[in-house]
């Protein structure tokens, strides 16, 4: 296993090619591969206190530039209609306590995984509610992304 092999299942399209409308789960599914099993099963190591990750022969950075959101709401007002800002109150990125800021400190993606759900769920909250429970169960199985970016996809023509 490697950085492409990572890459692969958890960031299969750079941040500036993945279109808005699924931006949120894009950032959901590299976030769920920053999870330390997921890092150890593709031979990764987050540098402790840092944004990097290394492997033998590569590293790849979570940052601004790897953040499909980021990519789409970073403006000159600073984040405001970024679903993760709309969740926070606040960017995600800013403040020691921040998910973003947690995890470059701690190595533990969970905070993130959790702002970005309820991004999820309140970007989704106009659909039915079919939609929503469908999403909820496969989010973390990535056996199921591609029927969780055509459910999201469905939903926003409908919309």
């Amino acid at each position: 296993m490697s950085m492409r092999s990572w890459k692969k299942e958890y960031y299969p399209v750079e941040a500036a090619k993945v279109p808005e409308a699924l931006a949120v789960v894009a950032s959901l599914r590299k976030w769920i591969g920053l999870r330390p099993e997921n890092l150890q099963r593709h031979g990764l190591v987050k540098v402790d206190g840092s944004s990097r990750l290394l492997s033998s022969r590569s590293e790849f950075y979570i940052d601004d530039k790897s953040c499909s959101l980021c990519h789409y709401y970073i403006t000159g007002e600073r984040c405001t209609y970024c679903p993760l800002n709309q969740v926070l109150g606040h960017p995600c990125c800013v403040w020691e306590s921040t998910p973003y800021q947690w995890w470059c400190r701690t190595g533990d993606p969970e905070f993130m995984i959790s702002a970005l759900r309820v991004a999820l769920l309140k970007d989704l909250s106009d659909y039915e509610s079919c939609v929503v429970r469908p999403l909820l169960s496969l989010v973390d199985d990535p056996s199921c992304w591609k029927e969780i970016e055509e459910i999201i996809l469905r939903a926003a023509e409908a919309k």
